[in-house]
């Protein structure tokens, strides 16, 4: 199950440091909150759209271990699911009686062989139905929103004049004027996001006291580029589109080797650990790396050259926690929180 790992009431993530499914992976759940408004998807962005990176853990033998031929009887045999499926997309068009109960390509040998058994006709309505598969998982997705923080609501009195009262405690209000100053931290957290959407290399400390093994934002460009279901693909909506251009153009260069993705803001209070491999286990600890950059690992000229510590004394680490504190939003409905079914 995708809330297996992006737990509703969890706000979409799983407060683990690193993902356990299968196996426990490299990185830390994101939380999908907001995730709508995101351009590239995951920590690397090996995905360019909701819909294309949907499709990715439910086939990874590491995450969710499936295939899309079990999909495809999955869907065919549930009545409901049919209907519904091809009341948005037409018919199955695929005979199911003589499919192969699973199948995928990749390294294994059997579900491999049982793939490429298929006609290639066969192939591309399977290709087809996860597509729509991916893209009717992006349509609930692009539902999850944090919605009004109480920094949304001191940025729209502020703006229009009306009196900030004490819409933000006096220390979250001192926070913000650090966050937005001294800090400079909107240089990466900027937007309505608070983030930039791009790649960097900040050097954290990894877990286990290695160095950094995570190639990051270098294999997640190669990823893209390779994937079948990117913006420029065949089962785009828009394969001519100007996002189709940006994923054609995207290079796949050294100098983003361990870079990952500037994540949102949004909620952060709710969603430790942090960084990509969990590293940092709270607020406090993640403002304090920045102040300090204490354990931080210095590699190359890859590195991010604008990183100098902040030097927060800590009444202002625990300020700028409770201004972050501030961008939590308001509870989802009820109908988006709709609980996982048993299998």
């Amino acid at each position: 199950s995708c809330a297996s790992c992006h737990d509703p009431e969890k706000q979409f993530t799983d407060g683990l440091a690193r993902a356990n499914t299968i196996r426990e992976g490299a990185r830390h759940t994101p939380s999908l909150l907001n995730v709508a408004h995101q351009t590239w998807v995951t920590w690397d962005g090996g995905s360019d759209s909701l819909w294309a990176h949907a499709l990715r853990p439910m086939e990874n033998p590491d995450e969710m271990n499936g295939d899309r031929l079990s999909f495809v009887h999955i869907i065919a045999s549930d009545k409901a699911l049919l209907a519904a499926y091809e009341q948005v997309f037409g018919p199955l068009g695929i005979d199911v009686a003589n499919l192969p109960l699973r199948g995928r390509p990749g390294a294994e040998p059997e579900l491999a062989q049982a793939w490429e058994s298929l006609t290639p006709d066969v192939q591309e309505k399977v290709m087809v139905l996860m597509a729509n598969v991916g893209k009717a998982m992006a349509a609930y997705q692009r539902r999850l929103s944090s919605g009004e923080t109480p920094f949304d609501r001191y940025v729209h009195a502020f703006t229009s004049g009306a009196p900030t009262g004490e819409i933000l405690s006096p220390s979250a209000e001192r926070g913000m004027n650090l966050f937005f100053g001294r800090g400079e931290c909107w240089e990466c957290h900027t937007g309505p996001l608070f983030s930039d959407g791009e790649f960097h290399n900040i050097g954290l400390p990894v877990a286990d006291g290695e160095l950094p093994r995570d190639p990051g934002r270098y294999q997640g460009a190669k990823m893209v580029k390779s994937d079948p279901f990117n913006a420029a693909g065949d089962f785009s909506d828009d394969p001519d589109g100007t996002w189709s251009k940006v994923v054609r153009g995207t290079r796949i260069d050294p100098d983003t080797w361990g870079a990952f993705k500037t994540p949102s803001l949004r909620g952060v209070s709710d969603t430790a650990p942090y960084m990509h491999a969990g590293q940092l286990e709270d607020l406090e600890a993640v403002v304090r790396f920045y102040s300090t950059l204490e354990g931080a690992v210095q590699l190359d000229h890859h590195q991010e050259s604008v990183l100098s510590p902040l030097g927060f004394s800590e009444a202002e680490i625990d300020d700028v926690v409770e201004f972050l504190r501030s961008l939590k939003g308001q509870k989802l409905p009820s109908d988006v929180l709709i609980k996982p079914q048993k299998p």
